[in-house]
């Protein structure tokens, strides 16, 4: 399980069922991969875990994941994270978690909206932000009464993925006292709340796609600077080639003047010395034929 999909996670048990004391919660695909929502769930609840393979934290495999073996309205709340992605019939499953899910009850699922291709044993699926409203409306065509209190896609922590979140509640009734939204304690966008149309937060691009976008205009920028910086290194190639000739001929002079030229070209040397370092490192690009001993 990977970092956001268990802070959500803890987060949801927290806002959701805090003021419970006790109850019974589900999770289906609960098995241990890096951790589970059973580490982070209320104390003191009946938890029971599901997946379709045995393993550390699964307390009842499963044959089929769209038949729970479990009696209708037994659950205070069903979980789902990091499994509807995998699940090749995931609209079924939501029937069978409405199913046993009693009334005024609450059904969480966390599935990948945007990351890498993962099979486990399939890859199936990712969740858009609409998602929230189209199970919904699954769930009511199959019979269900089902509300959305939110959904939403949240931002990515480091291990890169952005989680698709939402919170179904059993029951026609939008009455109900609310609970603490999620949305307003994680950082995410496209945030839907019950049955308004609106988006909040909307995003048209997903988070890699403005990483990347953010990128190109770094780059941009770096090439835009290393082509001034070329051309700044250019001028100094010319100067300091230019004067490493002078140097060259004063230090040829003879008669009168030798002591005097001798003089401008261990000034010239010394400029030449510092401008010829900062472009070309100890390095100096003289004329052919011409000998520039810098360290003198």
């Amino acid at each position: 399980m990977h970092d956001t999909a268990m802070q959500i996670g803890e987060t949801f048990f927290r806002n959701y069922l805090g003021e419970q004391t006790a109850g019974k919660i589900l999770d289906l695909g609960g098995l241990n991969v890096n951790g589970s929502l059973r580490e982070v769930a209320p104390r003191g609840w009946n938890y029971i875990s599901v997946d379709s393979s045995s393993g550390p934290g699964v307390d009842v495999v499963l044959d089929d994941a769209c038949r729970l073996p479990f009696a209708t309205n037994e659950f205070d709340a069903v979980v789902s994270s990091s499994c509807f992605e995998h699940n090749p019939l995931f609209w079924l499953t939501l029937n069978e978690m409405c199913r046993v899910t009693h009334e005024g009850g609450y059904i969480y699922i966390n599935a990948p909206s945007n990351g890498a291709y993962h099979r486990y044993p399939k890859d199936c699926w990712r969740f858009y932000p609409d998602a929230g409203a189209a199970l919904v409306e699954w769930a009511r065509r199959s019979g269900h009464a089902v509300t959305l209190c939110e959904s939403f896609v949240a931002v990515a922590g480091k291990d890169r993925w952005n989680d698709f979140v939402c919170v179904l509640r059993k029951g026609t009734s939008e009455d109900h006292r609310s609970p603490r939204p999620l949305h307003h304690m994680v950082d995410c966008t496209n945030i839907c709340v019950g049955s308004s149309d609106h988006v909040q937060l909307f995003s048209a691009h997903f988070q890699d796609m403005k990483e990347l976008d953010m990128a190109d205009k770094q780059i941009k920028e770096l090439t835009r600077r290393l082509k001034k910086i070329s051309k700044k290194n250019e001028r100094l190639t010319r100067q300091n080639y230019q004067l490493a000739v002078q140097i060259t001929e004063l230090e040829a002079t003879r008669g009168p003047f030798r002591r005097l030229a001798a003089s401008l070209a261990a000034i010239c040397r010394t400029y030449l010395r510092s401008t010829a370092k900062k472009v070309f490192g100890h390095r100096l690009l003289a004329p052919e034929g011409v000998n520039i001993a810098l360290e003198r």
